[in-house]
């Protein structure tokens, strides 16, 4: 499950689009990239229980800027 602060960043951005508040907030965009790479390795996990296409991914691989290389997706 995502924190709540991972949630309460990914709104930010939608009143808050600027290079200088991304920069000023560049530790807490680290964390909320973590959380959603964490969040995507147990959905990997769990799906990948059921589908053996799934089961060889990364999270990394599926989680943008990276969601291109994704090989479900192509």
């Amino acid at each position: 499950m995502l924190q709540a602060s991972t949630v309460k960043f990914l709104k930010d951005p939608k009143k808050n689009n600027n290079k200088p508040w991304f920069e000023k907030n560049k530790q807490v965009y680290l964390d909320a990239k973590e959380d959603v790479e964490l969040f995507v390795e147990q959905v990997i996990e769990g799906f990948g229980k059921i589908d053996a296409d799934i089961k060889p991914l990364h999270p990394k691989d599926c989680t943008l800027p990276h969601l291109p290389r994704c090989p479900i997706l192509q």
